[in-house]
């Protein structure tokens, strides 16, 4: 078994994704500095989601198997001669002569991996096809190589349906990214809450946060309302009384005209490495999304200084014209 350094304290040392997290934090603080923000006023934010598209091609019956039975055959292939096997079958009952022989157990570990998506996706075609059953959604697999993968339908115009994983984004009206999370389970419901507790461990001047109806449940309700002095949460389907006394007040109203600022925080990320996300490795989105983020964010100071730099020649430019 692998042993985790520890650092002088014992504790395990945090990993790659969550020290570029730890980056963000003081970047979006100097971002505010620059932009004037004035110090302790309320952070005002708004949730959003968006898909982060895994590299793959789409899923059907037959190039799932070709995948599978193609990746187990080239890794066998290629380690056979280490460890001296020519009958490919053999290589479970000879394990310790492989390790040996020099030749790689985690290889064959994933070969096996792939011979058992191979057979999975037989059974799935034989139960589709001959027997007429319908496959359940949780039984599905979506990609040989990123098992993560989920098949998502949002109902976008010209994308009915993206390969990827979900994520949800919190972003100030200065157009910061706060924090983003990947949902490798479950639905913007499930993420609304631990979303807006994460960003307020690392932004406690977080007040109001603005949010899209696919957020709401009356449990998110309840816990965003202790944890904020505002959350606009609009009502799915008909509104009672009290919900449209609370969706008329002016506060909840600012927080929804704070909506557009969540699709450009989108399309900021997915124009910074999350648009297809290339590594195959579940932790990869997570990396990706921190660096992506912290990128954006830089972007957006620069984005600042360039427009505050106009401005100011343009104000010389007059005083000279005058």
């Amino acid at each position: 078994m692998r042993m985790q350094a520890t650092d002088a304290g014992g504790q395990h040392p945090p990993s790659a994704p969550e020290l570029i997290d730890k980056i963000n934090a003081p970047v979006v603080k100097r971002g505010h500095e620059i932009a004037g923000s004035k110090p302790g006023e309320p952070l005002l934010a708004h949730a959003d989601s968006f898909v982060a598209e895994c590299d793959t091609h789409h899923p059907t019956d037959v190039n799932l198997l070709r995948d599978a039975t193609v990746a187990a055959l080239r890794i066998v292939g290629q380690q056979s001669p280490a460890c001296g096997l020519t009958i490919w079958r053999q290589w479970q009952h000879r394990t310790e002569n492989v390790l040996s022989a020099g030749a790689s157990f985690q290889a064959l570990v994933d070969a096996g991996a792939f011979v058992k998506c191979a057979k999975t996706f037989v059974d799935q075609t034989r139960r589709r096809v001959f027997l007429g059953e319908t496959i359940p959604r949780d039984e599905k697999i979506f990609s040989v190589f990123e098992p993560h993968t989920r098949w998502i339908s949002k109902g976008k115009a010209g994308r009915p349906v993206e390969l990827g994983v979900p994520a949800s984004i919190l972003v100030d009206r200065l157009g910061f990214d706060l924090q983003c999370e990947i949902m490798r389970e479950g639905t913007d419901v499930d993420q609304s809450a631990p979303l807006v507790e994460r960003a307020r461990e690392k932004h406690p001047d977080l007040g109001a946060v603005g949010l899209d109806r696919g957020f709401r449940s009356p449990e998110n309700r309840k816990r965003l309302e202790e944890l904020l002095d505002c959350a606009a949460l609009p009502k799915k389907g008909r509104p009672s009384e009290e919900d449209k006394a609370r969706e008329r007040s002016p506060q909840f109203a600012e927080m929804c005209r704070l909506a557009p600022s969540g699709g450009i925080a989108d399309s900021n990320l997915e124009h910074r490495c999350l648009d297809r996300v290339l590594s195959c490795e579940p932790d990869g989105f997570a990396r990706m999304t921190a660096l992506s983020m912290v990128a954006a964010n830089i972007h957006r100071i620069g984005l600042i200084e360039h427009r505050r730099d106009l401005e100011d020649s343009r104000r010389r430019n007059r005083r000279r014209a005058a």
